[in-house]
């Protein structure tokens, strides 16, 4: 039978028993030296320390401290994906006749005059000109959308469960026509990967349009993604991806969106999140960040 133990739950365990045996000889040694009273004071205390050290020693082994919870996301790296107009890292495999070919764009900051809804979204794109491998997987997490209303930020869209078919779909990429349904898989810490298709883009939506109240200002839309590990090594530097943001008429029209903009296409990591992030009020996050994770 293999070891149920990772190499170091397995020194902790050692360690806990090592301290175990002498909390328990500091015991004895106490215990005979308050029964014979052949033991100073001095003596009698420092055997009472020895034993308390150890005994806040497996305490501590017993119960860890939780590692601090690591940031992705940053401002710095939101102002540099939410720069208008601005190169893009990883030019996305598109026709060159479209506006964000190569540069991010802001089209409109604000809601269009009756327009009451908007959904923050992701694109992930083979970088163009690039041969996509087989069997690369995307890991998704955190799909987010907040509204600005000239004081503070509102979160409006936030998709922390599974990604289903509901919230993404496969898209031609010259003709953004939609394509094959999208393969899903679940991952150990619950977060869900899915299979890229070779001439497909996949574009990400949070369910759920959210509201637009009176008096928007600003959009700032994110999500996280990955290379898995699993995914061959060649799809290092053939990924790219962005976020931004439509307006909608309503929460249920089924036309009529207008794009609010989209940030600049950045490299997305083998087996290590990166955050896409887009601000259309890249100024204000300066002041009034919104929380990042």
């Amino acid at each position: 039978m293999s070891d149920p133990y990772t190499a170091d739950e397995a020194a902790a365990i050692t360690s806990a028993t090592l301290l175990a045996a002498d909390v328990r000889a500091a015991e004895s040694a106490l215990a005979a030296a308050i029964a014979t009273g052949t033991s100073d004071a001095a003596e009698i205390a420092s055997l009472q320390a020895q034993l308390a050290a150890a005994n806040a020693e497996i305490t501590a082994l017993e119960n860890p401290t939780p590692p601090a919870p690591t940031t992705v996301n940053t401002l710095a790296s939101i102002t540099y994906q939410s720069t208008f107009p601005a190169k893009h890292d990883i030019d996305p495999d598109v026709p060159t006749s479209w506006s964000w070919e190569n540069d991010s764009e802001l089209e409109r900051p604000t809601p269009p005059s009756g327009f009451d809804a908007f959904t923050m979204w992701g694109i992930v794109y083979q970088a163009q000109g690039s041969t996509l491998p087989a069997g690369t997987w995307i890991n998704l997490r955190w799909l987010e959308g907040w509204l600005w209303n000239g004081t503070a930020w509102t979160k409006t869209q936030a998709l922390d469960k599974p990604i289903t078919s509901s919230d993404c779909g496969h898209y031609t990429n010259t003709t953004f026509v939609q394509g094959p349904t999208p393969t899903f898989r679940t991952e150990a810490d619950g977060t869900t990967s899915v299979l890229m298709v070779s001439g497909y883009n996949l574009h990400l939506w949070p369910g759920p349009r959210g509201v637009v109240p009176s008096g928007t200002a600003g959009v700032y839309t994110t999500y996280q993604a990955k290379i898995t590990s699993d995914s061959p090594a060649s799809a290092v530097g053939v990924i790219t991806a962005a976020a931004g943001g439509d307006w909608w008429p309503s929460t249920s029209a089924s036309s009529g969106n207008q794009e609010i903009g989209t940030a600049r296409f950045v490299e997305v990591y083998q087996a290590s999140w990166r955050a896409l992030s887009f601000c259309s009020v890249p100024t204000v996050l300066a002041a009034s960040c919104p929380t990042l994770r």
